[in-house]
């Protein structure tokens, strides 16, 4: 992997970073019916993807939110 890369990455915090790469969290984006090839989604699976980055991502503004919310009320 690029090194820029891995030195930016490692300035995010872990709760702020969506990890897509898990086969049992993500089954769907690891069927083959959702593969063009071995490296790519097909229609579908892109379609699923987008869904489940877009959960993930509100998942984390709810969490900055609240955690906003609560030390601006303290």
């Amino acid at each position: 992997m690029n090194k820029p890369l891995l030195t930016l990455s490692s300035k995010i915090p872990d709760h702020n970073i969506i990890d897509m790469a898990n086969p049992e969290k993500f089954e769907s984006l690891y069927v083959n019916d959702n593969s063009f090839d071995m490296g790519h989604l097909n229609t579908k699976g892109a379609e699923d993807y987008t869904r489940l980055l877009a959960m993930e991502f509100v998942k984390i503004k709810a969490r900055t939110h609240n955690n906003v919310y609560t030390k601006k009320t303290r």
